[in-house]
């Protein structure tokens, strides 16, 4: 039994290349001595916005454990008068949790 993949509207379906450069938003996983050295392949293995690992190969895979999506987060100037979509690599449980 599979997780629920939540309103079809919120579901979008992204070219290779904005996967990637999505992809590359996410921070590497680095080791607790060092913030500077990766310890698991940037290509394959990232951290989202609120910390989780998510893994390249689990895009769209919410029946994985390091699944994730592509979500748009709206981030606002300090006077609210501007604001920017700017698209975030994001674990599932990430997702569920903000809709």
């Amino acid at each position: 039994m599979g997780h629920d993949p939540g309103p079809a509207h919120r579901r979008h379906t992204y070219s290779p290349a904005v996967i990637a450069k999505v992809w590359k938003r996410g921070k590497p996983l680095t080791s607790q001595w060092s913030s500077k050295r990766a310890v698991k392949d940037p290509h394959e293995w990232r951290r989202d916005f609120f910390g989780y690992p998510i893994r390249f190969g689990a895009y769209g895979d919410r029946d994985s454990l390091y699944g994730w999506e592509i979500a748009p987060m709206v981030i606002r100037s300090r006077d609210g008068t501007k604001t920017t979509t700017l698209l975030q690599p994001l674990h599932w449980l990430s997702i569920v949790k903000l809709i």
